[in-house]
């Protein structure tokens, strides 16, 4: 089992922090939130789960049913009740899910400079589980790039820019601050599918816009509305997923892929109380995750 005795070490741009950015949130970031629910509607940030669900190539879903027996009998009692169990075998990173510290590494190092050998076994990681991530509700911006762009989607590959990011809150009259969650509408999403040529290519934050999020606003949580929240391919194209490297790895950020936010951007909302909450899957390294918006 993993060693509760091993020292984090990260290098000298970023403290470790257990439990990473969203540990660092208190009760004052969730009662400002709360103090943005105005109208009380809710938005569901999640798309469906099922087989045709956005996911990486390979990633599929399927659930199975099956009749409750009892004994010999399908209906129980004399009021012949009966009932229906199911099974889900899914991989966890289908449709809209949490990548956690356990999913991404860096020359075999995880967040907090913990060798892989040390966080994942094949049952499950020992260390930097989904379980370890808290519920979070806190203040949530919504960055409408496409909108800010004059277009419906973003073109595949586009790079989102600092001066994407700040014309974006300059046009909405918005600023983001530390313990903000930041989701980013390219317009990619506009059903609920994706095909496997999509992987090849997509809009979305290089390293310099991630850098700007989180060093220089204090962003916790990055989400977007695309398989990998990051452009593809990379500014640097011996790069593979270098936005993962870096927020997770790195500066221990979560991303949330395959966020639905097309309702809010059709509704201009643009700041909203951010409610996740991921299920206590013990040794997961991805979630599947349902967030909402309350305005």
């Amino acid at each position: 089992m993993f060693d509760k005795n091993l020292e984090p070490s990260m290098d000298s741009s970023h403290t470790f922090v257990e439990g990473g950015a969203v540990a660092t949130l208190d009760a004052s970031n969730t009662r400002d939130a709360a103090a943005l629910v105005q109208s009380g509607k809710i938005y569901s940030l999640a798309v469906q789960t099922n087989p045709e669900s956005p996911a990486w190539p390979g990633r599929s879903f399927q659930v199975l049913t099956d009749t409750i027996w009892v004994g010999d009998d399908a209906e129980y009692g004399s009021n012949k009740l009966s009932g229906v169990d199911d099974y889900i075998s899914m991989w966890c990173g289908v449709a809209t899910h949490l990548d956690g510290f356990g999913h991404i590494a860096i020359d075999g190092k995880h967040y907090g400079d913990f060798d892989t050998a040390d966080v994942i076994r094949s049952r499950g990681a020992v260390k930097h589980g989904i379980e370890t991530v808290p519920p979070v509700a806190t203040r949530g911006v919504l960055l409408d790039i496409a909108a800010t762009r004059g277009v419906d989607s973003l073109d595949n590959s586009y790079e989102i820019t600092v001066d994407d990011i700040k014309n974006t809150l300059e046009r909405q009259q918005i600023a983001i601050t530390p313990g903000n969650v930041v989701l980013i509408n390219t317009g990619t999403i506009n059903d609920v599918t994706f095909t496997e040529k999509f992987a090849e290519t997509e809009a979305g934050i290089g390293i310099p816009a991630a850098k700007y999020l989180v060093e220089e606003l204090g962003v916790v949580t990055i989400g977007a509305d695309n398989w990998a929240c990051e452009v593809i391919p990379a500014a640097d194209p011996e790069q593979f997923l270098p936005v993962h490297g870096y927020l997770i790895r790195e500066r221990g950020v979560h991303i949330i892929e395959n966020v639905w936010t097309k309702d809010l951007a059709a509704d201009n909302v643009h700041e909203f109380m951010f409610v996740m909450a991921a299920p206590k899957l013990v040794g997961a390294v991805q979630s599947p995750l349902h967030p909402i918006a309350i305005c």
